[in-house]
């Protein structure tokens, strides 16, 4: 008698081998990337760490600080006598945000900027940044010089949300911001609302008093 039982791999069998090797893929690429972030980020620390250490010999000579300078150009130049190479951003190739306390003159402190790619970092929360640091509280890491005030940070109610601009201003947390997400009042047409800021007055009412 013949049998009608029939042998070799099913349909359902491949999908299902595809499924696993599909998700086994996914894993491996979402833990090289995060992987990848980390290792950019650990970069931008030593970045900062270094950059700090010329910058105060800087101030050893000058007694200030420099009003700005780059990691590319003449900028370059700048802090050269006490790093060989100023850094960029590992990943971007950009400046890191330096933001001395006047951009004329001589500076008597300094913070500097930057985001991490990380946001289960623990420094994140250590320095406050959870909602964001700096003048627009784009930042999540920053380093200062040892007489520099802290900067603004955002606390999650008078920060705005990240994406969605509705071309209008509004004060957070005292500061002239874009308005991303739903439109709040009051708002302003002018980028330069800072008048209106001032002792935190202006600030968004309910709805959009959390974000």
């Amino acid at each position: 008698m013949r049998s009608n039982k029939r042998t070799g791999i099913t349909l359902i069998e491949v999908l299902i081998v595809v499924a696993i090797v599909a998700i086994l893929i996914i894993t491996a690429i979402g833990i090289y990337l995060h992987q990848l972030a980390k290792g950019y980020d650990a970069r931008r620390k030593t970045d900062l760490a270094q950059i700090k250490v010329a910058l105060e010999e800087y101030e050893k000579d000058h007694n200030c600080y420099p009003t700005a300078f780059s990691c590319v150009g003449e900028g370059e130049e700048i802090l050269k006598p006490y790093i060989p190479d100023v850094p960029c951003d590992p990943r971007t190739k950009a400046d890191y945000v330096y933001h001395p306390s006047t951009s004329t003159g001589c500076p008597s402190w300094y913070w500097m900027f930057t985001s991490l790619e990380n946001t289960s970092d623990s420094a994140i929360d250590d320095l406050g940044c959870r909602y964001g640091c700096g003048p627009t509280y784009a930042y999540s890491y920053y380093v200062s010089s040892p007489n520099a005030p802290e900067p603004d940070k955002g606390d999650g109610a008078s920060s705005p949300p990240s994406s969605g601009f509705t071309g209008y201003y509004g004060c957070y947390g005292g500061v002239c911001q874009p308005i991303v997400g739903t439109l709040c009042q009051p708002y302003w047409s002018d980028s330069d609302c800072q008048q209106n800021c001032l002792g935190g007055q202006g600030q968004p009412i309910n709805p959009c008093t959390v974000h």
